[in-house]
């Protein structure tokens, strides 16, 4: 999928084969800046069939993000604070994907700031305009809001930011694919958060530099991403002892990143029974807190294991078929896109629901097509694309 997914996903893109979410290629998986910290960066269902024919409507659900910014607007409209109110609807724009209206907002809001000296407001708007530039895919310009909000976060002593500056500057260098320059300024945030004593902080940073490891060397990436794991728990640890309801869920959320982030190296360093686990765990909490594009995410990539990876491990098959099932539901009950019941390459019927033979093995691409292995292996090798994202895949 590597190889001729840039291709194949401009004309799946066409026509309308995302089911929302960020669908860029990026930086790879990280943990995704967070509201107010702003934290800089990297499934039981019932059978499709039922679903299909219990008569209802696909009712829409909210996304995580969504629900998060629908929260940020009624934040915003009740501020009596101007610049907070802006900032607030800066962010808002941001989680939903307005990437420049979020850029003019910040500015605005950086202005306003600087006039009335609200040194750490100043501090988040150089950090969400990194971010909101990374987004956009625009290298040069997220690196120098970072670069600046970095070296203005270090003399004004926000160090909370300047954390969060170098974590933006790693994942920007790593989408450049220059580890060894991210790995730099990584190292620069881990001291950070070491000499902050921030658990969270180390635990975001951890989840990047292992990230970035993983490119250059596997065993250490995924030492990161383990430690990542466990202080991720320790933290929801420390939130409930610590009586603080209104956070475990974010704590938990941030776990299930990070255990799906360990899922993945342990996939490239092919300890597969191990990776199952993980992607199971993270799976239950985000099947739980419906965030739609994690849910496909995972359940695609256990499918795809459990039957090309693990194929010769007893129930596999059986496995592969599950996952595919869940998938099928989920994507029926939320209203997205649903893959066709026939192999685009070959135009063959498939029954995604039901375990496959050895020489019919099946592959789920992101952008929601399905296709037996061999074909898919074959449209590869010849290199081949069709305008109109049907019949040539």
């Amino acid at each position: 999928q590597r190889t001729a997914w840039p291709a194949h996903k401009t004309v799946c893109k066409s026509g309308g084969a995302t089911s929302g979410g960020d669908t860029s290629d990026g930086p790879g998986p990280c943990e995704t800046p967070r509201v107010g910290t702003t934290q800089g960066t990297s499934m039981p269902a019932d059978s499709g069939q039922a679903a299909a024919s219990s008569g209802q409507e696909p009712r829409p659900q909210q996304t995580m993000q969504e629900a998060l910014a629908s929260m940020l607007q009624e934040s915003a409209a009740s501020q009596s604070d101007e610049v907070e109110s802006r900032f607030e609807t800066a962010v808002m724009q941001f989680l939903r994907g307005n990437y420049r209206a979020a850029i003019d907002l910040l500015l605005e809001v950086q202005g306003m700031a600087r006039t009335r000296r609200q040194v750490p407001m100043e501090g988040e708007v150089y950090k969400w305009l990194g971010h909101c530039w990374g987004k956009l895919a625009d290298v040069k310009k997220a690196e120098t809001y970072f670069t600046e909000g970095a070296e203005f976060a270090a003399d004004k002593g926000l160090k909370k930011v300047q954390l969060d500056c170098l974590g933006g500057l790693g994942m920007m260098c790593r989408a450049q694919d220059d580890p060894n320059r991210a790995l730099l300024f990584l190292g620069k945030a881990m001291e950070l958060a070491e000499e902050m004593g921030d658990i969270e902080s180390k635990a975001s940073t951890l989840v990047n530099m292992g990230n970035v490891l993983m490119q250059v060397e596997p065993e250490k990436g995924l030492a990161a991403l383990e430690k990542a794991v466990e202080l991720r728990e320790a933290q929801i640890e420390a939130v409930g002892e610590r009586g603080e309801r209104a956070m475990i869920a974010t704590a938990v959320m941030e776990h299930a990143t990070a255990m799906v982030n360990l899922a993945s190296a342990l996939y490239v360093c092919k300890k597969m029974d191990d990776a199952k686990v993980a992607y199971e765990k993270s799976l239950e909490v985000f099947e739980l807190v419906e965030d739609h594009e994690k849910v496909v995410k995972v359940l695609i990539n256990l499918a795809n294991m459990c039957e090309l990876q693990m194929k010769d491990k007893p129930n596999a098959k059986s496995d592969a078929a599950q996952y595919r099932d869940r998938l099928l539901s989920f994507l029926q009950r939320t209203g997205a896109r649903v893959p066709e019941d026939t192999c685009a390459v070959c135009l063959d019927p498939m029954r995604m629901a039901s375990p496959s033979e050895a020489s019919g093995e099946l592959i789920v691409l992101a952008c929601m097509h399905c296709l037996h292995d061999a074909c898919w292996s074959k449209h590869v090798s010849k290199a081949q694309t069709s305008e109109d994202g049907h019949a040539g895949v």
